[in-house]
This record gives structure tokens, sequence and C-alpha cells, in this order.
């Protein structure tokens, strides 16, 4: 918005309202979105985490495969 001409604000799909509404509608889909990946990046760090205590308690060299493989699921979550 602030980069535009003067004349650009005259036409009538920019006048002040409808900024206004497109700027409020584009805050809450940002916010959705990251809400969004912050819930998602949450719910798999949890599951790692309860496996991998699953898994020691378990087993101990399962809990090691857990931890080599970590690195994986890591560079998956930031690939999604």
């Amino acid at each position: 918005i602030l980069r535009n001409e003067v004349g650009w604000f005259d036409e009538d799909e920019n006048n002040s309202s409808q900024l206004a509404a497109r700027l409020s509608t584009d805050a809450t889909n940002v916010k959705s979105a990251i809400s969004e990946r912050i819930s998602v990046i949450l719910q798999n760090m949890t599951s790692l985490l309860t496996s991998f205590i699953v898994a020691f308690i378990i087993e101990w060299r399962v809990s090691l495969l857990i931890l080599a493989t970590f690195p994986l699921l890591v560079l998956a979550n930031f690939a999604q």
C-alpha cells in the first residue's frame, strides 16, 4: 500500500473502506495460517517425544533408532 502511486488510491476498488477490509482479511488469514503451523509443529514434537519415552522404557536400542531418525523427521516437517 505504501509504495503505490497516488492515483492508485483514487480507483474505486482501492478506496479506504476496501483497503481496510482487505487488510483485516489478510491479517486474519496470516494469523490462522501461523497458528495452524504452530499447532502442527507442537503436535509433531509431542508425538516424537512420547514415542521416544515409550521406546526408551520398552527397549533402549529402539530409542536410539528413533533418535537417529530425528533429523529426517525435522527435515520432513519443514518441507511440509
